[in-house]
């Protein structure tokens, strides 16, 4: 698969199926579209998919081309799937996570903190996320990114789950939908168990850890992040309801199976768009709190 991005004037190899994959940096969500070059050879330039699907500048694109003796799949599930396992590969263990888009609100924020707050946020000694793990006063104070470890992991186990679930559909002699079924329930459950963590962790830090932020910094304004949180617990909603609806199901009919896996694969979608906006909301938390965090005002929670 020839892959540049759509800016490039590198030009594709002899090829007949394409398509296009873009992700909106203001909603961090992926679409895709594929099409012919043969019936459509002007697309093959970047300015005209720019035009043709994706006007306006908040978005990345990408356009990959396949020869037809590849037999490269180009559907919407493929790209979902290829989605799914890219995140599954990365290593959520660690504290210093970096694998999220922020957003354009965030950004604008961070520009006008350094102007506002260049102590913290235009300081080359705390500012960068690269400086805070061996920074002398990180272990001297409350810390926000060891508390978002376990979140990251939980969400990419349950889009593992989703993942192996969608692999033994697919899989032509497994015969046993019960652990299909199982794979659903558990996707379900440790979906669940997770976001009653989160609850606890969002009433700690709203009723605990913001208050002193506050308080030792009255001109960071972090309102922003109470925001985030009822709109994560909106999309949260959403996500339960779609994972419980999987849980639930029991092999269907032949006649029924086009239907379960526009469900399986809508849940999927539904799933890593939550993901998405979870990693971005960490992230950027972070980015807000633990400048204070590295300072010798005492944090404690």
């Amino acid at each position: 698969v020839w892959r540049s991005k759509a800016s490039s004037s590198i030009p594709p190899p002899e090829s007949s199926h394409c398509y296009a994959v873009w992700r909106s940096k203001q909603t961090n969500q992926k679409a895709s579209s594929s099409f012919n070059l043969h019936q459509n050879p002007q697309l093959t330039s970047s300015g005209v998919i720019r035009q043709h699907y994706l006007e306006g500048k908040n978005h990345q694109y990408y356009l990959s081309y396949s020869h037809d003796k590849m037999s490269v799949p180009t559907t919407a599930k493929h790209v979902l799937l290829q989605r799914a396992k890219q995140l599954l590969s990365q290593d959520r263990s660690v504290l210093n996570f970096a694998h999220y888009t922020p957003s354009q609100s965030h950004l604008e924020r961070m520009k006008i903190l350094a102007k506002q707050v260049p102590e913290l946020y235009d300081n080359p000694e705390i500012t960068p996320r690269s400086q805070w793990f061996h920074h002398p006063q990180y272990r001297q104070n409350s810390q926000m990114p060891p508390f978002h470890v376990h979140f990251r992991q939980e969400l990419q186990r349950v889009i593992q789950y989703l993942v192996q679930a969608v692999d033994a559909q697919e899989d032509e002699t497994n015969n046993n939908s019960r652990s299909i079924v199982h794979l659903f329930q558990n996707a379900h459950h440790l979906f669940r168990s997770s976001m009653r963590g989160l609850h606890g962790h969002v009433s700690i830090e709203e009723y605990a850890c913001f208050p002193l932020y506050k308080e030792n910094f009255p001109q960071v304004d972090i309102s922003c992040l109470v925001e985030d949180h009822k709109d994560l617990h909106a999309s949260e909603r959403g996500v339960e309801k779609a994972l419980e609806q999987l849980a639930s199901h029991h092999g269907r009919p032949k006649e029924e199976e086009k239907q379960d896996d526009d469900i399986v694969m809508s849940t999927l979608t539904l799933v890593l768009n939550f993901d998405d906006q979870l990693m971005t909301h960490l992230g950027e938390e972070e980015e807000i709190v633990v400048p204070m965090s590295l300072t010798e005002k005492p944090i404690w929670f």
